[in-house]
C-alpha cells in the first residue's frame, strides 16, 4: 500500500515525513516482491498492481480500513514468487506496517482522541476466467475516524492536507446501515446506494475528500396513518358491538332479577298474611316453592327493610308479619 492512499498533514515536516513513509509501505508491501521478480529476471516495472482502499464507517465514529493489493500473475514463475513471499509470518509482514499507520495517525491533529487497532493481513490467490490474481490484504479499525455531531456523522478532518489517488488506485467509503449521503465533496465518480469512491489518478483538495452522512429517521406515510386510523376506527366499531350487547344483556338480566326477587318478597308477604300475619319459615319454605337459601335471604332483606320479625320458638322460626 502506498501511502498517498492515506490521509495527507499540511505541515513541511508531516510532508517529508509521509515521503519517508511512502517509501517505507513500497517496502513494505510491493518491495520485496518485486525484488523477488527481479531475481527471478522478470521485468518488474511492467507490474502494476490495482490498489482498492475501502472505509467502511461504523455508526460511532470509527472505520474499518482495507487496503487491497491485486497483481495478475501472468506465468508459473510470478506465481511461484507470489507463494513463496505468502510463506513469511505474518507479524513479519504487519510490524513495520503497524508502525508506519501508527506514526501517520500521530501526526494527524483533530479535536478528539483516535486510535488504530486490531491490524491483520490476508493474502491468497484468486482465479478467474482469464488471469490468475495475487491479492494482499490489509485491514485495520481507525477509532474516532470521523466526527458526530447529533444524528451526524462528518467525515474530513483528518484530511486536513488533501488526498491523494495514483493511478489504478480506487478510494472507496460505505456508510453504515441506517445512514443516508446528505453531502460528498468532491463529486464522486461513481455513486450506488451504500457507498461513494473515485479513480485515480486524482487529487483531491485540502479538507477532502469530505463526507456527511445523516442517520435515517424512519418516517410514517401518510397513507400508511390514514391506513391505521381506518384500522382504529374499525377496531372500536367492533369492540362496540360486542360490548355494547353485553352490556345491555347484562341490565336486562339484573332488572329481571331485581323484579323476580321483588314478586318473590311480594309473594311470601302475601304467604304470611294469608296465615293470619303469622307463619313458620319451614312452612313459608314449602308454600313458596322457593328454596330453603332463597327464602332465608328474602327473609333477612324483609327484616332488614322493617316488613317483618323473626322469632325463634322452639327449634323454629315463627315468621310474624309487622
Amino acid at each position: 500500500m502506498e501511502l498517498n492512499s492515506l490521509p495527507l498533514p499540511s505541515s513541511r515536516k508531516n510532508i517529508y515525513t509521509l515521503n519517508v513513509l511512502k517509501k517505507e509501505m513500497k517496502k513494505i508491501i510491493i518491495g520485496f516482491i518485486l525484488a523477488l521478480l527481479i531475481l527471478e529476471g522478470i521485468a518488474c516495472e511492467e507490474i502494476k498492481p490495482v490498489i482498492t482502499v475501502t472505509v467502511q464507517i461504523k455508526e460511532d465514529g470509527s472505520a474499518i480500513w482495507t487496503v487491497e493489493k491485486r497483481f495478475i500473475l501472468r506465468d508459473e514463475v510470478e506465481e511461484k514468487v507470489f507463494e513463496e513471499y505468502t510463506k513469511k509470518p505474518e507479524e513479519e509482514l504487519l510490524t513495520n506496517f503497524v508502525v508506519q499507520i501508527e506514526d501517520l495517525m500521530n501526526s494527524i491533529k483533530v479535536d478528539r482522541e483516535m486510535a488504530v487497532k486490531d491490524f491483520s493481513i490476508l493474502y491468497g490467490k484468486e482465479h478467474t476466467i482469464t488471469n490468475i490474481y495475487g491479492v494482499i490484504k490489509y485491514q485495520f479499525l481507525w477509532e474516532n475516524f470521523a466526527k458526530l455531531e447529533n444524528n451526524k456523522i462528518i467525515v474530513g478532518d483528518v484530511f486536513e492536507g488533501g488526498y491523494y489517488l495514483s493511478e489504478d488506485e480506487i478510494l472507496v467509503f460505505k456508510k453504515p446501515e441506517g445512514y443516508e449521503f446528505i453531502s460528498v465533496v468532491p463529486s464522486p465518480h461513481n455513486v450506488s446506494e451504500d457507498k461513494v469512491s473515485w479513480e485515480g489518478r486524482f487529487d483531491f483538495d485540502q479538507g477532502t475528500p469530505k463526507i456527511i452522512l445523516e442517520k435515517v429517521l424512519v418516517k410514517v406515510p401518510s397513507e400508511t396513518r390514514l391506513k391505521e386510523e381506518d384500522f382504529k376506527k374499525h377496531i372500536l366499531i367492533l369492540l362496540l358491538l360486542i360490548i355494547i350487547p353485553i352490556i345491555m344483556l347484562y341490565l336486562y338480566h339484573s332488572r329481571k332479577r331485581s323484579t323476580e326477587r321483588l314478586e318473590d318478597k311480594e309473594m311470601l308477604i302475601e304467604i304470611i298474611k294469608k296465615h293470619g300475619g303469622k307463619i313458620y319459615q319451614k312452612e313459608l319454605t314449602r308454600e313458596s316453592g322457593l328454596s330453603k337459601s332463597k327464602v332465608s335471604n328474602l327473609l333477612n332483606e324483609l327484616k332488614k327493610e322493617g316488613k317483618i320479625r323473626k322469632v325463634f320458638k322452639g327449634r323454629e322460626n315463627l315468621i310474624e308479619f309487622l
